[in-house]
């Protein structure tokens, strides 16, 4: 048996060749690793105790809450461990950026559990981030719907002179206003969830934050009405999700590529033209067809999500012509009756350039509802279609005519994704997993019939 090699400085097979690489080579590759991942660096020798406080990227995500699964907890003595936990988080957020010596960051990603009650920290370090300008800036904050953490507008308002001396105080910290101005011309994208944002906060983000390409807002419920127009403007991806009192977003004269809406908003959409990628969720059917008049011609990208099907067959002749439409992405009710079978048939119909049709059935719950009898849906020959994905498929009456519609009508159908939705018995019994085994291998088997032989297409099945 050979005895294990020594390290010495005759054996150059085991020598740290890695800590010989350039500095700035080393920063970029730790800045890959979390910040606690990189902080452990460290120790691994006195060349590497400083690296890890050069990194560009920025990571503080929310530490694992430990609570013993085994006590009862008051609701109020679960928030009160929970705050303790995101105190003693922020009190490492402040070590962490207090060492770190980077002049720029690339990228500023925070998630932490607490909201108002720590505003003037959280208002500090974006201070942080703005003074060394950022240019990808994520906040989570995961707080109360009650409380949330609010955006500072003095922030956003350090040029306007009447309000500088307040503001300089308050949010500035160890930097001046030119730091941290100089900084809004940095931003390329900024991503904030569980964040109270207003109206006019948002006006200023477009404002102040010149050449920002990447806004999105999740679940701040201040917000009421959005406003993007004007050729100057250099956003191209817009995000606004769940917030809840939201009423209208208007988008006009832009050069918008990307546009994600939720909610019964009011949306307004005029000359646009770049628009490539739409997506509307939590909708009326018609209702959504009704927005898509204005824009649909040069989408290559759209997802819907609806809540229903239509009663009628209006919609039909909102879908403009022609248009180049390459992938519908689909969310909808589970199928109850033909009126589902042919609204999809005529729905894919009228994007004759379709080369990918993703299919997204919520749980049917109920089965005696169904219609069982054979529908015949129109045949409209889809061309250009490639990748047919049906998720949440149960193996109804009504799903099987939908897969066979495609196989049958799509001529070039290169693949068929399918996933059923069948209880996986995680943490249950041995018999409820081998039930929803032998359920899956039925399901499986049964679009295997569907696919001729031979055949070009490619069926999977997870």
């Amino acid at each position: 048996m050979e005895k294990p090699v020594e390290a010495s400085d005759e054996n150059p097979l085991i020598e740290d060749r890695i800590s010989q690489l350039h500095h700035d080579i080393l920063v970029r590759i730790i800045s890959f690793l979390t910040l606690k991942e990189a902080a452990r660096t460290s120790v691994l020798s006195k060349s590497w105790t400083d690296i890890w406080k050069s990194i560009h990227r920025l990571h503080f995500d929310i530490p694992e809450v430990c609570i013993n699964s085994g006590t009862f907890y008051r609701p109020d003595e679960r928030a009160s461990l929970l705050e303790s936990q995101g105190y003693k988080h922020a009190e490492w957020i402040n070590k962490a950026l207090q060492s770190h010596k980077a002049f720029t960051l690339e990228e500023f990603k925070m998630c932490i559990r607490l909201g108002r009650s720590m505003q003037e920290e959280i208002d500090k370090w974006l201070c942080y981030a703005f003074a060394k300008k950022v240019q990808r800036l994520e906040l989570e904050t995961l707080s109360s719907i009650r409380e949330p953490y609010v955006f500072p507008e003095g922030l956003l308002d350090l040029s306007n002179e009447t309000t500088l001396d307040k503001s300089f105080s308050i949010y500035c910290g160890n930097y001046t206003p030119i730091d941290i101005l100089g900084g809004f011309k940095s931003i390329r994208s900024l991503r904030l969830s569980c964040v109270s944002v207003t109206g006019d906060v948002f006006k200023m983000f477009l404002r102040e934050f010149q050449f920002l390409e990447h806004l999105a807002i999740h679940g701040s419920h201040d917000l009421t009405s959005v406003e993007v127009c004007g050729s100057s403007i250099a956003l191209q991806r817009l995000e606004l999700c769940l917030c809840t009192k939201l009423q209208s977003v208007i988008v006009s004269d832009i050069n918008l590529v990307s546009l994600k809406v939720s909610g019964c908003c009011e949306l307004i959409l005029k000359n646009v033209p770049k628009l490539r990628d739409l997506c509307i969720l939590e909708r009326f059917f018609e209702q959504t067809f009704s927005l898509l008049s204005g824009c649909l011609e040069n989408l290559e990208i759209l997802t819907l999500d609806v809540w229903d099907y239509p009663k009628t067959e209006h919609w039909i002749h909102k879908v403009p012509q022609p248009n180049r439409l390459k992938q519908l992405n689909f969310s909808a009710p589970p199928l109850q009756n033909e009126g589902g079978l042919i609204v999809f048939a005529y729905l894919v119909g009228l994007f004759p350039n379709l080369e990918k049709f993703v299919l997204k059935l919520r749980r049917a719950y109920s089965y005696g509802i169904e219609s069982r009898a054979l529908i015949r849906a129109p045949s409209l020959p889809l061309q250009h279609l490639k990748v047919f994905e049906v998720h949440g498929y149960q193996g109804r009456g009504l799903e099987l005519e939908l897969v066979k519609y495609f196989v049958e009508n799509a001529m070039v159908l290169e693949r068929l994704t399918v996933e059923p939705q069948v209880y996986k018995g995680y943490g249950c019994t041995e018999v409820a997993r081998l039930k929803a085994k032998r359920q899956f291998e039925e399901l499986k088997k049964q679009l295997e019939e569907l696919i001729p032989n031979p055949s070009c297409i490619d069926l999977v099945v997870f």
